[in-house]
């Protein structure tokens, strides 16, 4: 009955609460969702990946993804008699695809079973065996449904033998034939000599027919079709018929293939799945020693199931910021939803009620809410699952997706396990308030507020502290050891942010340190600011101020639930813009345009015509000699055809010789770059930070003089060069040429040179030629207009009779890091975490506006009866929400902007020939900071539009009276 009353009461508490419990079952679902949004997008992308590394170990074996192969070879151990194979080909007949549990596959039969006997002499039909006469050595096999799967060349099929002593009819391998000289109907001997106590085995046989595989690359063979060619086929019935009868341990080698489906398995059934086939392989040895699992999915279902727990306890280490947001809003809601309670909580603790009573209410109230959000999150949460796949960067869903979600109930487990941990969060304030009676809570009320728990014991210091320190260590060894060695040499080695979780937790905490330090100090801010405004004229301001700096304690909660959402959404946001341009930059610096093509091209002269990349061995090719008097000439494709091409927009020639410089008695080996001075500059890749002048600039230093020539820094430096300075570069282009060039500036960075790999050197590609005396072999860099297919500007170069040695796509690159399921997956999670915690915290602000007026019921009450006006009063609220939004916009944009310069130049990017190269820039993402602004300033637009209808329907009368608030 006391269960029951508590129900009831519960009930009633809902309803009457109804706002509040709305938002409160709001972030229920969130929290939900997000949890069974992990496990759904890992179990989908590892599953993708389970597909392709299934179906690239298909093509490379030539088994579809789920087949079965268990082997038996007597030559490795000992052939067996019938007796003795009997009970394993039972066993896998009847039992094995029931054990291993998954559907068969519909289009390659229940079993192939594959039989065959040990090596025996093959002879033309004799009385007397005359061993000279030998043919070849051959064996007698079977396979289930061959006779479906091949084409005759000649003859027919082998019938079943039924007259004891007539010749076994047999089919034969078109190249066993022709190797052999068989011809279809002729007789022939097998015969195996005598063996101790066996006797000599001898089975006349006919060549029925000659056989070549139907369709050789397909699923049905299990092994290649070539790998049965020194076998005679005949029918099951016939091999276990006469074939075995007199021979000594007939069964040689066994073969067991099952095809099954596993389109359907998931995650979840992959521990069960491993279970069952170790069980079907420990059985199958039990009954034969020795059988062999040669083929199944079993490991690549290992690595799946690796992949999956790695990827969701990933993604749920990175997204646990965004879920203990999501648990701050519910303890804060709940905090909301307990105070307007606490005077009817005290009254039931004095009138009997115990403090485990009240706490069991709300726990049947939240249970409540949790029971409706595990029916409606998980819905949610593969919307989420989805979304995540779709991501292209922070904020960003535009690309593709085929990820495929399924429900399974281990995923509705982690549903329920947030929704547990989010009831226990709620009930700690309803715990609290439990402890009160009505005179401890009247006497809490007389007495000024304690300030907050995690102030009075620091919290702020003691996690700034660590933070920093983690800062001091990344900064001057590039990574932080948190884990404990063993646990973290991979994850913290690792050159992929998306993969060391603790490269972000450290700036996480670091930004929840620095929030709380702020919102320690900010009371005192206020203070300081409403003593400055009542020396200024206007009452707004001042009531505003004060209200604000002796009030702390209430908007606290909302203020910090603002300020860390936007401080970590800040920070994601830059930090995922900065990794994505570092990344576009390093790839396209590492190519240098969007396609960069090696064309084969013609050497004649020297040599005999013969196609040849460029930019290989810079010598002609060698070959017979021709008439010496020719001149050595290339041919290429004319760099002007390339504009034919679908997609392609500008085209430039780019040459790469390795070569030594000489100047002022020094010398150093290098490589020397040509290029198409007018071309250039509109195909190729180049930032303003590269280099101290705009690439124009660049351009017209090597336009005023041919000779002239760009030199890296290190090696202007080295050899104390000066702009008008000669060098002499020689050159190996099948002999050394000499060629002088005059200094016209120096490089810092250049597409596709690094300084690592030496010095390097940029001069004007035709000045190259005329020196070296004609073409030289050069790449050919193209601009394509985006979403140009790659391979269609192959297959036109192709058609124009010009092979491609070599492509690199930049885009294409690129396209793969982003497809990262780490990155996407860390990426997505956040973007859809914080929208849902930004949304929860305008939810939470909105809360707090409304509660708040409630509150203040008699204070503004009596503010309007001492002659505010509406407007006055409409205008204190504005600026009291005004000032906390803008502070926390402030607030939560500058301690994203500190924690970006301080963290993200230290994360080791690891992309590109040499990483450094191009420079690692920090990019504030200003674009989604604004976005920010624009939700939380239409937050602050509803919550004065609330305030101001709350404030022109009040009435003096009942807020001006005896007793207390309502």
């Amino acid at each position: 009955m006391l269960i029951l009353n508590g129900f009831s009461f519960a009930l009633k508490r809902l309803w009457s609460h109804r706002s509040l419990v709305a938002c409160l079952a709001a972030g229920l679902v969130v929290a939900v969702a997000l949890a069974v949004a992990v496990p759904l997008y890992s179990d989908g992308v590892s599953y993708n990946l389970l597909g392709s590394a299934l179906s690239k170990a298909a093509s490379e074996g030539r088994q579809p993804p789920f087949n079965f192969i268990f082997h038996y070879v007597g030559s490795w151990y000992t052939p067996l008699e019938v007796d003795e194979f009997a009970p394993v080909d039972l066993f896998m007949k009847e039992q094995v695809a029931g054990i291993i549990g998954l559907p068969l596959a519909s289009d390659s039969g229940s079993l192939t079973r594959y039989i065959s006997t040990d090596n025996l002499q093959l002879y033309p039909e004799m009385e007397t065996i005359n061993r000279s006469q030998r043919l070849e050595l051959v064996k007698m096999s079977f396979i289930t449904g061959v006779f479906d799967h091949v084409r005759l060349i000649d003859g027919e099929l082998p019938r079943p033998a039924t007259t004891e002593g007539d010749p076994v009819e047999v089919l034969a391998s078109l190249k066993l034939a022709n190797d052999l000289g068989l011809q279809v109907g002729e007789k022939y001997l097998v015969y195996k000599p005598a063996q101790g106590a066996a006797p000599a085995y001898r089975l006349p046989v006919r060549l029925a027919g000659i056989w070549i595989p139907d369709d050789p690359t397909g699923e049905y063979w299990f092994y290649p079709p070539e790998s049965f060619d020194k076998k005679l086929l005949v029918s099951e019935e016939t091999f276990f018929g006469p074939v075995v009868q007199g021979l000594v341990q007939p069964v040689n080698e066994a073969v067991w293939r099952l095809a099954f489906d596993g389109s359907e398995v998931r995650s979840a059934d992959v521990p069960g799945l491993l279970e069952r086939i170790d069980r079907a392989q420990t059985r199958a040895n039990a009954l034969l020693a020795n059988t062999d699992l040669e083929v199944s999915p079993a490991q690549a279902l290992r690595q799946y199931r690796r992949a999956a727990q790695s990827l969701t306890g990933l993604l749920f280490v990175f997204g646990a910021p965004v879920l203990g947001l999501v648990m701050y809003f519910l303890g804060l809601v709940a905090a909301m939803l307990v105070r307007r309670q606490r005077s009817e909580i005290a009254v039931l603790r004095s009138r009997g009620a115990s403090r485990g009573w009240v706490a069991g209410v709300y726990l049947i109230e939240w249970s409540l809410l949790g029971a409706a959000a595990l029916a409606a999150g998980p819905w949610l949460g593969m919307l989420v699952a989805r979304l995540v796949g779709q991501t292209q960067s922070f904020l960003d869903f535009s690309r593709p997706s085929n990820l495929s979600t399924e429900m399974t109930l281990s995923t509705l487990l982690f549903g329920l396990a947030s929704a547990c941990l989010a009831i226990l969060f709620s009930l700690i304030p309803a715990w609290r308030a439990g402890k009160e009676t009505i005179v401890s809570y009247k006497r809490e009320r007389a007495r000024a507020r304690q300030r907050p728990f995690w102030q009075r014991i620091y919290l702020d210091v003691l996690l700034l502290l660590p933070a920093l320190y983690g800062l001091y260590v990344l900064r001057a060894e590039g990574k932080v050891q948190l884990l404990g060695r063993a646990a973290s040499v991979r994850l913290l080695n690792s050159t992929n942010p998306f993969e060391n979780p603790v490269l972000f937790l450290l700036p996480t905490l670091f930004i929840v340190a620095l929030s709380l330090l702020l919102l320690r100090l900010l009371p005192l801010a206020l203070s300081g600011l409403a003593w400055l405004c009542g020396q200024l004229p206007g009452t707004v301001p001042v009531l505003a101020m004060r209200q604000l700096a002796r009030s702390a304690s209430d908007y606290l909660g909302p203020l910090m639930l603002m300020v860390i959402t936007l401080s970590l959404a800040g920070f994601v946001a830059s930090m995922a813009n900065t990794l994505d341009k570092h990344l576009n930059d390093s790839i396209y610096y590492q190519i240098g345009a969007d396609l960069n093509l090696v064309e084969g091209g013609e050497f004649t002269g020297e040599s005999q015509a013969s196609p040849t990349a460029p930019n290989q061995p810079s010598g002609p090719p060698t070959g017979s000699q021709t008439n010496s008097d020719e001149p050595a000439i290339w041919n290429f494709l004319p760099v002007t055809d390339h504009l034919a091409l679908p997609g392609v927009q500008a085209a430039a020639r780019v040459g790469r010789y390795n070569g030594r410089i000489e100047a002022a008695g020094r010398s150093a080996d290098g490589l020397l770059v040509g290029i198409d001075l007018a071309e250039f500059p509109s195909v190729a890749f180049y930032q303003p930070y590269l280099g101290s002048e705009p690439l124009d600039s660049l351009m017209s230093r090597l336009a005023y003089d041919p000779a002239a020539i760009l030199v890296d820094s290190s090696t202007w430096e080295r050899f104390h060069l000066n702009t008008g300075d000669k060098v002499e570069v020689r050159l190996s282009l099948g002999e050394t040429q000499r060629i002088t060039f005059k200094v016209a500036g120096v490089l810092h960075y250049f597409p596709t040179l690094y300084r690592e790999d030496g010095p390097f050197f940029v001069g004007n590609l035709e000045y190259i030629f005329e020196s070296s005396g004609g073409m030289q072999p050069y790449d050919v860099w193209l601009r394509t207009v985006p979403g140009t297919d790659a391979n269609r500007v192959i297959e036109g170069i192709q058609n124009m009779g010009v092979a491609v040695v070599r492509m690199q796509d930049a885009r294409s690159s690129i396209e793969e890091l982003y497809g990262s399921p780490n990155r996407q997956g860390v990426l997505g999670l956040l973007s859809v975490g914080f929208l849902a915690a930004s949304l929860l915290t305008v939810i939470g602000f909105l809360l707090y506006a409304l509660l708040s007026f409630r509150e203040r019921f008699i204070q503004l009450g009596v503010l309007r009866a001492i002659g505010l006006s509406t407007r006055q009063m409409s205008a204190y609220l504005a600026v009291e929400q005004f000032l906390l939004i803008l502070t926390g916009l402030a607030a939560g944009t500058g301690i994203a902007v500190i924690t970006a310069y301080l963290f993200i130049p230290h994360l080791p990017v690891m992309v590109g020939s040499h990483p450094g190269t191009p420079p690692y820039l920090v990019e504030i993402a200003w674009a989604d900071i604004l976005r920010v602004y624009a939700i939380f300033g239409v937050m602050l637009l509803a919550g004065m539009t609330a305030t101001a209808w709350s404030l022109t329907r009040m009435k003096i009368f009942q807020a001006v009276k005896m007793g207390e608030a309502v």
